[in-house]
């Protein structure tokens, strides 16, 4: 398994993208016989944890959680893959400093693109920062496993 992760000591801060917010399964065609062309309709990701390398995802009916070494990431929306196991989500990642955190300094929040494919019980996922492009990482996660996350001191 590779891990990307250059994180800053200094955290950058940006809100949730308004546009395209809602889940989005890439591919082109359906499972159902909708023929060349038809879209794909996303079937939501059970809620639960999934866990990997300096990872843990805690999805909810409404979106999920993540818990990175020295970050965190929202998906404020369903999480749902095509019928092809792939999803791209808009969310946020706030990378963290280490040590106390100030009263008033509170990290602020990138707007993130969580791009992905579920095969089995195994994800992927690569978060992207937009509109930079800078890609965090890629991430490979169990179903059902404890994350191995060691947090910023």
């Amino acid at each position: 398994m590779r891990v990307v992760m250059p994180f800053s000591i200094a955290g950058c801060v940006l809100m949730m993208a308004c546009g395209g917010v809602g889940p989005r399964a890439t591919g082109s065609t359906s499972a159902g016989g909708g023929g060349a062309g038809a879209p794909q309709t996303p079937a939501p990701i059970a809620p639960g944890v999934w866990g990997g390398d300096h990872v843990t995802m805690n999805v909810t009916e409404s979106g999920a959680r993540l818990q990175f070494d020295c970050a965190t990431g929202a998906i404020d929306v369903p999480v749902a893959a095509g019928t092809n196991g792939q999803f791209d989500l808009a969310g946020t990642f706030t990378r963290e400093r280490p040590g106390a955190q100030r009263v008033g300094d509170t990290p602020a929040a990138a707007h993130a693109r969580y791009r992905g494919a579920l095969t089995g019980s195994t994800m992927t996922i690569e978060i992207v920062l937009t509109p930079s492009n800078e890609s965090v990482g890629t991430f490979t996660m169990e179903r059902g496993a404890q994350g191995r996350v060691f947090r910023c001191r």
